[in-house]
């Protein structure tokens, strides 16, 4: 079980937060609605809570990255707009289905932020590419790839 401390550290993270706020800066329901993700599914699971630690662990890089490339930063906002209605489902009760062009699309984000991030965090994109694709950690994150719909 994750300790409450643990659990507190990983709700908030000002660096990243203040970023990803500045992405829907007029539109503070999607701010809500992956804050509700991360605390109600993420952090409910092991593998939702190592993914929360690992995007908090290299959130200054992300961030300088994002501020330094707008075309990331607008490739990231329009990634999170496809997958946010999942994400509203998902805390719904039901699955986020992952179409294989919104997979296509993830994959060339962390592409994207791959050109320009250090060996460390590459890792780090590599390690979640991978997650995205074994039945496991998706299941245990309400998530389910391949769906038909577009």
């Amino acid at each position: 079980m994750v300790s409450p401390d643990f659990a507190e550290k990983l709700v908030w993270c000002p660096r990243i937060s203040v970023r990803i706020s500045g992405l829907f800066e007029d539109e503070p329901a999607k701010i809500e609605l992956l804050r509700e993700y991360r605390n109600n599914i993420l952090l409910k699971s092991a593998q939702g809570m190592y993914y929360i630690a690992l995007f908090y662990r290299h959130s200054p890089e992300i961030t300088a990255i994002m501020v330094n490339n707008h075309a990331f930063a607008a490739q990231t906002k329009e990634v999170l707009n496809m997958i946010l209605p999942q994400i509203k489902s998902a805390l719904d009760g039901t699955v986020i289905i992952i179409t294989p062009r919104m997979m296509k699309e993830i994959e060339l984000l962390l592409d994207s932020i791959s050109i320009d991030a250090s060996p460390e965090l590459r890792e780090a994109l590599h390690t979640l590419g991978q997650g995205l694709h074994q039945e496991e950690i998706v299941h245990e994150l309400r998530i389910k790839t391949g769906g038909e719909h577009e």
